[in-house]
């Protein structure tokens, strides 16, 4: 008996029924060949689609629970299924596909199948797929096994990646999944854990989020999301980036084992429940910047506090919020235009000197206009030449050192010059009093977990890669 259904599943988890024989084509579905796309034909009705000889064959209960669970008529299920085979680019699946049903409707045997159904609908590209996925070997269910297995000659087809894959605590095959992600082991000397081997357990899996697991597992891995994602801690309803295949599952079997609600995102999906913790584990970027103290997203000014950390800057550096001084960092660091500090240029001597003393010298300032950073400067005079003028003679452009003064760097960028963002200490204050948490954190949890690995390399469930918990958020420790 599956561990599953003997501890938190109801009695209908899974359901065994004999196939029904079905509208038996004239035409066996062997004598066609994986590249044929005609349709059976049988002695009452003049012509018989695959997708309603597919429904006609399923076990009576089967039939009716997954066509109300679908919502929409038998014909358009039918249809719906005829359009997912016609999908399949490799007809030689399809043909796999189409021969298996009618296999078991042949043989005097039941099929089993688990029961959740509107689960499977939403989690598959189309009903195809789901239905393929909600069968189970039934040897699995005979065995001691610790999860469901799916008949391996049933070919799976493609998850639906615009879906958060997410399982919940209360799921009637949560054990199942944990008893997945925590049966494989690190493999020594180097301590890491297979992603071949996990690859091959995941395959079995007669479940989505299995399945989902099952793509999940590579080598790297992209932040599907434009917002970003964290990559060292783990907050509910933020994605987090793992920086490998050993930390993801690593840290996923920390998470099943404290029975937290897990969620798998191949793309950008937006919604993540906010007591859920989200793995992105797409194969591509999608432009998304990797976060710093994920957990001050809350905070005014954090989005210029990440981007500017991330192009190098010391956007909180402590002699500047101790002595409350601004914080200039370059323009180009950010991606979009900034939502708080302020937009300043800075012009050094070089860069406005031709200008001043063409005004000083020449009797009119139309032959200045075509020198570099004469619109720049005329823009720090509000456009008035009088006032340019006298700022050459005996004002700040006087003097041979930089100015700095408020422009506006859109819709162009200015030609000379420095573009820059002042973020005064007000701006930067709460976004770096969080940060400055967060660090302060990580530092007591890297302290206490040096003071327990003596004590921890003793423990025989140890896999090689460790997660502790801080309240909200999880730590990802790699390694011993």
């Amino acid at each position: 008996m599956i561990k599953g259904m003997r501890s938190r599943s109801s009695p209908k988890f899974v359901l065994c029924q004999y196939m029904n024989y079905g509208w038996q084509p004239s035409v066996h579905p062997s004598s066609f060949s994986p590249t044929k796309l005609q349709t059976y034909t049988t002695e009452s009705w003049s012509s018989l689609d695959r997708g309603t000889w597919l429904l006609s064959i399923l076990p009576p209960t089967l039939n009716e629970t997954f066509t109300n669970a679908y919502g929409g008529t038998w014909q358009e299920l039918a249809s719906e299924l005829n359009s997912g085979l016609d999908s399949i680019t490799d007809k030689s699946t399809m043909y796999q596909i189409l021969m298996w049903y009618s296999q078991k409707a042949e043989v005097d045997k039941k099929v089993c199948w688990q029961t959740h159904y509107t689960l499977a609908l939403e989690r598959y590209e189309n009903a195809l797929g789901a239905l393929n996925s909600l069968f189970v070997d039934p040897q699995t269910i005979e065995d001691n096994d610790t999860y469901a297995k799916r008949p391996m000659d049933l070919p799976p087809l493609y998850l639906d990646h615009s879906a958060l894959h997410c399982l919940h605590p209360d799921s009637a095959i949560y054990d199942q999944m944990a008893d997945l992600v925590q049966g494989v082991t690190v493999r020594w000397p180097n301590k890491e854990i297979s992603i071949d081997d996990f690859r091959e357990r995941a395959d079995k899996a007669a479940h989505p989020f299995g399945r989902a697991l099952f793509h999940a597992a590579r080598e790297t891995y992209d932040c599907p999301y434009f917002d970003g994602c964290s990559t060292k801690n783990l907050y509910g309803g933020i994605p987090f980036l793992a920086p490998s295949f050993n930390v993801f599952i690593g840290t996923m079997q920390t998470m099943l084992k404290e029975r937290y609600q897990v969620c798998i995102a191949f793309d950008e999906v937006i919604g993540i429940p906010s007591n859920a913790y989200a793995f992105a584990t797409s194969s591509f970027s999608n432009g998304g910047h990797r976060l710093v103290a994920a957990g001050c997203r809350s905070k005014p000014c954090y989005n210029e506090f990440n981007e500017a950390v991330r192009f190098g800057n010391d956007f909180c550096h402590p002699h500047h919020l101790d002595e409350g001084l601004s914080y200039f960092v370059h323009a180009d660091a950010f991606s979009k235009r900034t939502e708080c500090g302020r937009s300043m240029l800075i012009l050094f001597a070089e860069h406005f000197n031709p200008v001043c003393h063409c005004l000083r010298t020449s009797s009119s300032a139309v032959y200045c206009a075509r020198l570099p950073c004469y619109y720049e400067l005329m823009t720090g005079s509000d456009y008035h030449i009088d006032k340019l003028k006298s700022d050459c003679r005996t004002g700040n452009l006087s003097q041979n050192r930089s100015l700095a003064f408020p422009y506006s760097l859109s819709p162009l960028k200015p030609k000379c010059g420095m573009p820059m963002i002042e973020f005064p200490y007000e701006d930067r204050r709460l976004v770096c009093e969080c940060a400055k948490v967060r660090e302060d954190e990580e530092e007591m949890l890297f302290q206490s977990y040096y003071n327990m690995s003596s004590k921890l390399v003793k423990r025989s469930d140890i896999k090689g890669v460790e997660s502790f918990r801080v309240g909200r958020k999880l730590e990802v420790v790699v390694g011993r």
